[in-house]
């Protein structure tokens, strides 16, 4: 009964090492997108900066034409924001995941020895 029990319980460590590494594979993954996104914001921050600029217009259709097109990238900044944030919000919900995921193998890997010291004796 006891080498039965043993082999379930290495089974099951398998399993929350699988369940482990896709979590961190994913948590990965979200990491990146949000780096994406810090990117493409500080390209678009730079282009409404540029399209923000008054300085150079010298007709009305320019001004209104800039209006538009900052407008345009503020809409898109927000959106990029909100993506973040939620994004943000999945990081967190992956990394507690991860921690309950160790605390699971943490006490399988505890049955398991436990098991095998009783199989000693």
């Amino acid at each position: 009964m006891s080498q039965k029990k043993l082999k379930i319980l290495k089974l099951l460590k398998l399993r929350s090492k699988k369940d482990l590494s896709e979590h961190s594979r994913a948590l990965s993954a979200v990491n990146a997108k949000i780096d994406e996104l810090e990117i493409l914001k500080a390209s678009l921050t730079k282009q409404l900066e540029y399209y923000g600029d008054r300085k150079n217009i010298s007709s009305v259709a320019q001004l209104r034409s800039n209006g538009v097109f900052t407008q345009k990238l503020n809409v898109e900044i927000e959106r990029i924001e909100q993506q973040s944030e939620h994004l943000a919000i999945e990081v967190q919900r992956l990394a507690a995941e991860l921690t309950r995921l160790d605390a699971k193998k943490q006490k399988i890997e505890d049955k398991i020895a436990f098991e095998q010291r009783k199989l000693i004796a």
